[in-house]
């Protein structure tokens, strides 16, 4: 006769996605996956340190943060279709109830803000900033997959996101 028992995953700060880790040196990232490009998205908008930069993988569907030469958070935009990409047992398409029924009191929703005010309240971000991860979603579910430094991660909210009304 044998026996077992389904062991519970637990949440876990989370460092690294889709091989790149937080705190990697920026020109060896860029040198490993030689598919990122410096993305000027962000040019026209303010920006919470002068010397952050963003490049991006349109072929990996991947973002990373740079600043002071280390990577300092990594994105990951999911397919619509089939991605089973996860992040703590949050899969791409989950819905907003899932995030804060894997993580309670934990998570922190917050809307994004243009001109000091809230806008498209069809998205928000689900942060768990206990274990450094964000989850974007638009219409309840999940679109997209950060990581991030706890403290950078504390730091958003009055800064693009503020707390829902």
């Amino acid at each position: 006769m044998w026996g077992y028992s389904k062991r519970e995953q637990r949440p876990q700060i989370v460092t690294s996605l889709m091989g790149i880790s937080i705190g990697d040196k920026s020109s060896d990232v860029l040198f490993k996956h030689n598919s990122f490009k410096k993305d000027g998205r962000y040019k026209d908008e303010v920006v919470r340190y002068q010397d952050e930069e963003y490049y991006v993988s349109q072929e990996k569907r991947v973002i990373i943060f740079i600043r002071d030469g280390k990577v300092t958070g990594v994105g990951y935009d999911c397919q619509e279709h089939f991605d089973y990409t996860s992040l703590n047992e949050i899969s791409c398409g989950y819905s907003g109830d899932r995030i804060k029924e894997a993580f309670g009191n934990k998570v922190r929703v917050l809307c994004r803000i243009k001109g000091g005010k809230q806008s498209e309240s069809n998205r928000r971000v689900y942060d768990v900033v206990e274990y450094g991860t964000r989850y974007y979603l638009s219409l309840n579910t999940v679109e997209k997959l950060l990581i991030s430094d706890k403290k950078s991660l504390e730091g958003e909210v009055g800064f693009r996101w503020d707390r829902c009304d």
